[in-house]
């Protein structure tokens, strides 16, 4: 079986699905201001009032399609995060998993990373305390280097952002992990990559 879209839920209508991959190919394209209603209904093969059947309006998809894909990356992120297992191979499988969003999710990786601030102060206090970047900073506390911890963070999340949005200008950027490990792990870790 193959596996679905981190925009996706099992549970979801074959139309509500149809329409969650249009509206994160145009988002991410156009990004939510400059997606309408009728390129949603365009792109989705779907009428307008099927379109309100699984969403009230476009605010309601908008943000339920950025939870769905930012608790996706965060469950994924957090999973490797809190492994016991040496720095490398955690810098390793999380160069990996935005290796796989880079590669197969781009759209929604440009997506989580442009409307990041005005959609994420509309989540619930639930969902917002689902954030990686703690999980991150204790990671990366645990390598004691010269320098803020912050920065080291930023560096990581900000290089990855500006990766979906480079691959976006169709600008070649390196998409494998081993490539991401090699220019990142000098500056993450301290050390030298072999």
């Amino acid at each position: 079986m193959t596996a679905l879209p981190p925009w996706h839920h099992p549970s979801d209508a074959a139309g509500k699905r149809t329409l969650l991959t249009a509206a994160i190919r145009l988002m991410g394209q156009y990004g939510v201001h400059g997606t309408s209603i009728r390129q949603l209904a365009d792109v989705s093969g779907l009428s307008n009032p099927a379109l309100f059947k699984h969403f009230p309006n476009k605010e309601a998809l908008v943000l339920e399609l950025f939870r769905r894909c930012y608790l996706a990356l965060h469950d994924q992120l957090r999973q490797i995060l809190q492994q016991s297992q040496p720095p490398q191979d955690t810098l390793r499988q999380l160069l990996q998993c935005f290796s796989h969003w880079l590669q197969h999710y781009p759209d929604a990786l440009l997506y989580l990373n442009e409307h990041f601030i005005s959609l994420w102060a509309q989540l619930s206090p639930e969902d917002q305390a689902r954030s990686a970047l703690p999980l991150l900073h204790a990671w990366l506390e645990q390598r004691p280097l010269p320098g803020s911890v912050s920065l080291r963070a930023a560096i990581l999340v900000g290089t990855l952002g500006q990766l979906a949005r480079l691959r976006f200008y169709r600008i070649e950027v390196p998409t494998d992990a081993e490539s991401l490990y090699a220019q990142l792990a000098p500056i993450l870790l301290g050390e030298t990559c072999t």
